[in-house]
């Protein structure tokens, strides 16, 4: 019995958080909002897959356009189209699914983590270390993003590359290789781990394996065909919707600009690689993020620093921490079974943060400091020998310092981003959500940039405006990381997004879809458009800018919103001569 506590402990942490959670209104954060678009028309029939948006041409806005973006893998909306499809809200779909996934990987890293041979109060502390995803990157109240899948999926393809030994068989390793290749499909992330996960499994069957040259040979060829197809079937499928190769291999991220300087030389990403596995160890990467951008009342010299220089203090910070992941990885490691798992699980490691260097630098963003969340894909895997070692070090046979180090330590890299992770959810998940009554639409989601108290009421003036299906709702949230990508999910009309991240939606609407550009938006059939501002815009000017867009307008009128809500609505008919 003593071997599963921690099965059940996870179980019931995790489960717990989940159940907790149903307390609040579920929340999507825009990189979730845009992909759950396409899944919900889809349950609408409006769309003919999960993965591809309806949206108005930009050439035409009376005509519609199928947009198939390349800025995220496919994976992602067709997982969470099962229980979709059935009726439930999509609220109760995203909670359902989230908790099976986060479930999966859970279970996997803790089942995985057993060929470490590690001490049972090191195993039980593991397994809540594991629970905490649940309120992060789990969705048990909040998607923020697909990082859950990187999570479910890895330590299976972890112990599927563990299975395969020197003699396997090439017909193991092509399914091996597209099991590792159709990581591709789920998150590109996780497919930069798959990859040196690959490359340690060609090590171990071919390079280093004995036997023939022919016959390695021939398991290098198998493996690595297995890994090309799944990656070459989705290049195929993304170049038959997209305008080049370079589009359809990164979608718009070959040209996108973000809004912020980056600081992406050489440096940066030097202090980066240094600091990200220590970002990512144990989510001290919630509470440094905080300290770092949202602080500055009680930290008065990062008041005048920008976004460059507080991505270096994030990673000056990480920088200790990654120390200590080595010191504790030394010492959790030393005396236990050499098996294959150590080495893997160093190599990959390594691999991939090297990698995500690599892709920082290739495509001028930080991704090494400004998303230390991704190294959820491999990290899990060493924090359990690292926890390990801290505990080791604590031990009466060691030093007074060395426990005092360990001691300290187990406190500020394991205890505090624990105990922050836990306090963030319930009061800014769940307590926030709850302290004003609040509606929400049938989609059962929180969205206060429409209204902090009525979503239907907002939604019922909306569609009071409206003469004709073929009408068209404009949509400008607050301004910042794409807002309407998120409210669009309580706006069933034929809706355009403006926003200033527009990535996502293609280069057919890098002028259409852009709430600072100017460009005319014209109709050849008359049609009624629907303005739906945020107020914090109209101080800005952003109202008559986004009105001037439409040369075929008629005169603007103002329509009743109620008071409680974020938004104004304004609707014009456009004429065609």
């Amino acid at each position: 019995m003593t071997r599963y506590q921690p099965y059940w402990l996870l179980l019931a942490l995790a489960g717990g958080a989940f159940l907790v959670a149903t307390l609040a209104p579920y929340r999507v954060d825009v990189d979730t909002g845009f992909q759950l678009r396409s899944l919900q028309q889809w349950v609408r029939g409006e769309s003919p897959n999960p993965g591809t948006l309806r949206l108005p041409d930009p050439h035409d806005l009376s005509r519609d356009a199928l947009v198939w973006s390349t800025w995220w893998p496919p994976g992602f909306p067709f997982l969470y189209s099962p229980l979709a499809a059935t009726g439930l809200s999509l609220a109760a779909a995203l909670r359902i699914t989230s908790f099976l996934l986060c479930l999966a990987g859970s279970l996997g890293w803790l089942r995985l983590t057993e060929l470490f041979a590690l001490p049972r109060t090191a195993r039980l502390l593991y397994a809540v270390s594991l629970a905490a995803y649940a309120g992060t990157i789990g969705g048990a109240a909040t998607l923020s993003s697909a990082d859950v899948l990187s999570y479910a999926f890895a330590p299976w393809l972890v112990a599927l590359v563990l299975r395969q030994g020197g003699e396997t068989s090439p017909l193991r390793l092509v399914l091996t290789g597209l099991a590792l290749g159709s990581s591709y499909w789920l998150k590109y992330t996780l497919f930069v781990m798959a990859l040196p996960l690959a490359g340690w499994l060609a090590w171990r069957v071919g390079l280093g394996g004995g036997g023939p040259w022919t016959s390695r040979a021939s398991r290098l060829a198998a493996l690595a065909l297995g890994l090309a197809l799944p990656v070459a079937a989705l290049l195929a499928i993304d170049l038959r919707h997209s305008e080049s190769l370079s589009a359809s291999a990164s979608g718009s991220r070959s040209d996108w600009v973000s809004d912020q300087p980056q600081d992406i030389g050489l440096l940066p990403a030097t202090l980066g690689l240094a600091a990200a596995p220590g970002l990512a160890l144990f989510q001290n990467h919630v509470w440094i993020t905080h300290l770092v951008y949202f602080s500055d009342s009680r930290l008065p010299f990062l008041r005048n620093l920008g976004n460059a220089h507080r991505l270096r203090v994030k990673s000056l910070l990480g920088i200790p921490i990654t120390a200590a992941l080595v010191w504790g990885l030394a010492l959790g490691l030393r005396g236990r079974a050499r098996g294959a798992l150590p080495s893997l699980a160093l190599t990959v490691t390594a691999g991939f943060y090297l990698l995500l260097a690599i892709v920082s630098m290739a495509i001028g963003y930080n991704y090494l400091a400004n998303e230390p969340r991704f190294g959820v894909a491999i990290l899990p895997l060493v924090q359990a020998p690292a926890l390990a070692g801290w505990l080791a070090g604590c031990g009466p046979s060691a030093s007074r310092g060395r426990r005092a180090a360990s001691a300290l330590l187990l406190a500020a890299c394991f205890g505090a981003p624990l105990l922050f992770v836990t306090a963030d959810f319930a009061k800014n998940q769940i307590a926030d959500r709850r302290t004003a009554p609040y509606t929400a639409a049938a989609t059962g989601l929180f969205m206060p940039e429409i209204s902090p108290r009525s979503v239907p009421e907002v939604q019922a003036a909306v569609a009071a405006v409206l003469r004709s299906p073929r009408d068209i709702v404009v949509l400008a949230g607050p301004l910042g990381w794409g807002s309407p990508l998120m409210m669009w999910l309580d706006f069933p009309w034929r809706t355009l997004p403006e926003t200033t991240f527009l990535g996502p939606l293609g280069t057919g609407y890098r002028d259409a879809a852009n709430l600072r550009s100017s460009g005319p938006l014209t109709v050849s059939r008359p049609l009624r458009v629907v303005l739906v501002v945020a107020k914090s815009l109209l101080a800005g000017g952003e109202l008559p800018r986004l009105q001037a867009r439409f040369p075929q307008a008629r005169t603007w009128q103002a329509a009743p919103a109620p008071v409680h809500s974020n938004v104004v609505l304004w609707f014009s008919d456009l004429e065609v001569p």
